[in-house]
């Protein structure tokens, strides 16, 4: 049977596949029989048995029909051999009947054999934990276990006593009852009831609520109270609802009704303004039961209170605030008579509170007294406090009384100490005071006095007083007298034929004048301050062949003081032509002169590269010294207006040209192909510059155009190729086209007309000139419209540029010329209007890219068309 044990769990799964008997040629009926195919039992369960007679092992399941399970036991389900099994059957509480199959069988032989269960139903059954309970008239809530096997309803004959739910089902339920508090003053019952219609089955339970027996109790019946009122709690203990209420208006109940159970009155008195003891009382009742409880109050009479916490204040003479505690029980009013009082709040309420006294300062020279009441009128109550205030004694001082103030002048800050205002005059008018009156404190006068410019010492009084006291303070001032200096860095200028500037440094503690007899000599200012100035002494040519001298006179008429420069200048040397004009106005080589044109042509020529002209010279007429290959220097007279045209052009030698500012115009031409011109500075007073009248100038590194220029030319720096930079002042109102093409080396443009990162010259949206030095792509700038002739062209370091969507028009050779162009970016949704040679001599295999959607309209455009192999559709 051990051996057995191993296998049962198989046995479960399936009938047995093999017998251990030695009678397997056996029939199946003699191999394995059961004593009976049926067990019939009551509901309350029992312990059935059937035999088995087998010649094998077997096996027994149980198979249930119907929701419930597990309600069958076998003693023993598999074995070998014969066996008696006990089947033991639990009750049926259901009201059903229920059924079972018991199966027996080897599944190696085939056999089975079934014993088919029936059990009766039970008795359908509502059993209560209780059956009846007494409860107090005050009400709560029951609770009750009810045990059923059938669904059932709940009712109750009742409406005070309530169950939690209306009906049940089968098994155990906990059911809650709410007995509500009994409002009458008899016993009263109530029935609960469990009924199951359908099995005809009940149970009830029974409820019985005690009688109510109504009270209300009170925790104190006696309230007394001060005569300033108060509040107080009492506490109501009661079975039944309650109503509170009292005759007198002095006094208020919270609240005036309320509810069974323990709660809280407030009895609130007020203040009793009289002066007799007052009594009342108060009701607490319920009407309806007739039950009624009282409190009796009662509240002292009023005595009225008022007391200060001083009766005397000292004041001293620059006033004082003093605070005052006020306490009593009845309200007051304050009050002064004195107008030198002031007393904040002039009243109040009972309780403590506090007035500000404010004195002012005694401005009088005895002392004075004042009292303040406080009182209430309806009390007849009253208290004073005595207030007392020092005499005024005026006080005026100053830091000093005395003042040495140098030759320069100078500026003193007094202090100015009192308890009085005070006026400040000074009977000098070179003693200026600041301010000239101030009030009481500590104050500062400042003193400015100014410089001595007589040659005497002189003294002042500064006075310091207040006429209503009748003080005062004075200052004295004294300055020593003041002593002229006038000197100058050098009292001698040699100048040679050709003339000469000389800087003189003058020094001085006066102003001055300078002047000179000779008209050959200018003098630049004629007068200044005191101080350190600079003049500039210009010495003219001397075209004499003679020496000449004279003096210039460095003076103060005032202190009679004078310097003296004296001015040596050389005659002409022998080896120096001068140049002269026929009407000595115009220089002209078309006129008659001294020397016609072509011998002054080959003078240069020669080598002798210097030109004086004699004065008065006022314009340099056209082609004046045009191809004067061998000119190193000019030195134009300040006397000159005007620059002609071509007059200068093709000096091949020219190196640098000062204009002065005496010319106002700069002729078209005027330093054409002046290849070695490195510098150019032009005039103060040079308004317009001509046409092509630097053009060419490829040694050009700088130029400085002033302030006065307001119109430059067309060409006027074409090919100045090494230009780096360029300022436009804001006086020009006008640029002509291509005056800065062909400048390679130009790297930025500044002041007017700049774009932001200084590479473009824009004229009302046109862009006109552009810096390309070092660049090899470029984005012309959001603002451009359209692209003048040539604005671009000579840009020979450009791979890739960028023309921007706003542009709606490209001049003639715009990009001439960028041979090194590879790249144009041209963003115009419509082909800009343009030339045949804006894109010109390019690099070879340059391409042009467009809008991909525009690509038709660019080749079939008027002189794109011509490009018409290069332009490529671009995502922009």
């Amino acid at each position: 049977m051990k051996h057995l044990l191993r296998y049962i769990p198989l046995l479960f799964i399936s009938f047995l596949t093999y017998c251990t008997t030695t009678e397997e040629g056996l029939d199946k009926a003699e191999v394995m029989k059961l004593s009976t195919d049926s067990i019939e039992t009551e509901a309350l369960g029992s312990k059935e048995t059937f035999s088995i007679t087998s010649h094998c092992l077997w096996a027994a399941k149980v198979s249930y029909e119907g929701e419930a399970t597990d309600w069958l036991k076998l003693s023993n389900n598999a074995d070998i051999g014969s066996a008696e099994v006990t089947v033991t059957i639990s009750e049926n509480t259901a009201v059903e009947d229920r059924y079972a199959t018991i199966e027996v069988g080897n599944a190696r032989y085939n056999l089975a054999s079934s014993i088919r269960v029936h059990q009766k139903a039970g008795e359908p059954f509502i059993l209560l934990d209780q059956s009846e309970k007494e409860v107090a008239a005050d009400g709560e809530v029951l609770e009750i276990i009810v045990n059923s096997n059938i669904d059932y309803t709940i009712t109750s004959s009742e409406s005070w006593a309530q169950t939690s739910i209306d009906s049940g089902s089968k098994g155990e339920s906990k059911i809650a009852i709410n007995i509500d508090n009994s409002p009458v003053i008899e016993p009263r019952s109530a029935t609960i009831t469990f009924l199951s219609k359908e099995h005809n089955t009940t149970a009830t339970f029974s409820i019985m609520q005690q009688k109510l027996m109504p009270n209300i109790e009170l925790d104190t019946e006696v309230v007394s109270s001060l005569a300033m009122g108060a509040t107080s709690s009492v506490s109501v203990d009661s079975n039944i609802s309650w109503e509170a209420s009292c005759a007198a208006d002095w006094v208020t109940i919270t609240p005036t009704n309320g509810e069974k159970g323990l709660s809280n009155i407030m009895v609130k008195v007020d203040e009793n303004a009289k002066t007799t003891v007052r009594e009342t009382v108060i009701k607490v009742f319920n009407s309806e039961y007739k039950v009624e409880k009282q409190i009796a109050i009662s509240q002292e009479a009023f005595g009225p209170t008022l007391s200060v916490n001083t009766e005397t204040i000292s004041a001293p003479v620059a006033g004082t605030t003093k605070n005052v505690t006020i306490e009593g029980n009845i309200s007051w009013d304050a009050s002064c008579t004195a107008d030198w009082v002031t007393i904040t709040p002039t009243s109040g309420e009972k309780g403590t509170s506090t007035i500000k006294v404010e004195v002012v300062s005694n401005t009088k020279t005895a002392v004075r007294e004042a009292v303040i009441k406080v009182s209430n009128s309806e009390y007849k109550v009253e208290k004073q406090i005595a207030i007392s205030q020092e005499a005024f004694g005026p006080v005026l001082s100053v830091s000093t009384e005395s003042i040495s103030a140098p030759v320069a002048g100078t500026t003193k800050s007094i202090t100015v100490d009192g308890n009085i205002s005070w006026e400040a005059s000074c009977d000098a008018d070179w003693v200026t005071l600041t301010p000239t009156k101030g009030n009481k404190g500590t104050s500062t006068l400042k003193i400015d006095v100014a410089a001595n410019t007589k040659t005497v010492a002189r003294d002042a009084v500064v006075t310091i007083s207040n006429a209503v006291y009748d003080v005062e303070k004075q200052i004295t001032i004294s300055q020593a007298a003041f002593n002229p200096i006038l000197n100058v860095s050098t009292e001698d200028i040699y100048a040679s034929y050709e003339g000469a500037t000389e800087s003189i440094s003058i020094e001085g503690n006066i102003s001055w004048e300078a002047s000179c007899d000779a008209d050959w000599v200018i003098i630049t200012p004629t007068m200044g301050d005191k101080g350190a100035s600079t003049i500039e002494v210009v010495v003219a040519e001397n075209f004499k062949t003679v020496a000449r001298e004279t003096t210039v006179k460095v003076f103060n008429a005032e202190y009679n003081l004078e310097k003296q420069i004296t001015i040596s200048q050389e005659a002409v040397p022998n080896n120096v032509i001068l140049y002269t004009s026929s009407d000595e106005k115009v220089v002209e080589p078309n006129k008659t002169n001294a020397f016609g044109a072509s011998i002054v042509s080959n003078t240069y020529k020669n080598g002798q590269g210097i030109m004086l002209f004699n004065a008065p010279v006022t314009s340099i007429g056209n082609d004046a010294f045009g191809y004067c290959s061998s000119l190193t220097s000019v030195t134009i007279p300040v006397s000159v207006t005007s620059i002609g045209s071509g007059a200068f052009c093709y000096c091949t030698s020219l190196k640098s040209v000062t204009i002065p500012d005496s010319v106002t115009s700069i002729g078209s031409a005027a330093f054409f192909s002046c290849n070695k011109l490195t510098s150019v500075t032009i005039g103060n007073s040079v308004t317009t510059i001509g046409q092509e009248a630097f053009y060419h100038c490829y040694s050009l590194t700088s130029v400085t155009i002033s302030d006065s220029v307001t119109s430059i030319g067309e060409d006027a720096f074409f090919s100045c190729n090494k230009l780096t930079s360029v300022t436009i002042p804001d006086s020009v109102t006008e640029i002509g086209q291509e005056a800065f093409s062909y400048c390679y080396s130009l790297k930025s443009f500044y002041g007017k007309f700049a774009s932001e990162d200084n590479r473009c010259l824009i004229v009302d949206g046109k862009l006109i000139a552009f810096a390309p030095g070092g660049l090899t792509e470029y984005t012309i700038p959001d603002s451009v419209t359209s692209i003048a002739s040539c604005a671009c062209s000579g840009c020979t370091s450009l791979t890739s540029v960028t023309i921007g969507e706003s542009v709606t028009e490209i001049g003639y050779s715009a990009f001439c010329d960028c041979d090194s162009l590879t790249s144009v970016y041209c963003k115009p949704t419509t082909p800009p209007a343009g030339d045949y040679c804006m894109f010109s001599w390019n690099a070879l295999g340059r391409k042009i890219y467009v809008p991909t959607a525009s690509v038709e309209a660019y080749k079939s455009a008027e002189y794109w068309s011509g490009c018409a192999s290069d332009i490529i559709g671009y995502e922009f």
